[in-house]
């Protein structure tokens, strides 16, 4: 794992302390941290920081509900989720 990602997971481990993120952050930290990335490159690093946070345990993928505005965690497969979000 590069350092750029241990600092993208470091700072969004800290954002989310007790809060869902939004997916907006974790794009804007990747972007952040790798300032010369491509479009692609930038969308293909979010979408592994995702993968490795939720594969250690650290994160869940779902949506803030419309109504109460509390997090919903997905049931699906984490490839299912990240496909989703893609």
């Amino acid at each position: 794992m590069s350092d750029a990602r241990d600092e993208v997971r470091n700072g969004l481990l800290l954002d989310g302390l007790g809060k869902p993120l939004d997916l907006n952050a974790v794009d804007w930290h990747v972007r952040h941290k790798n300032p010369s990335a491509s479009p692609s490159e930038v969308q293909n690093e979010t979408l592994e920081v995702i993968r490795s946070l939720v594969s250690d345990g650290l994160f869940s993928l779902g949506a803030v509900g419309e109504n109460d505005e509390r997090f919903v965690a997905w049931k699906r497969s984490l490839d299912h989720s990240i496909h989703k979000i893609s």
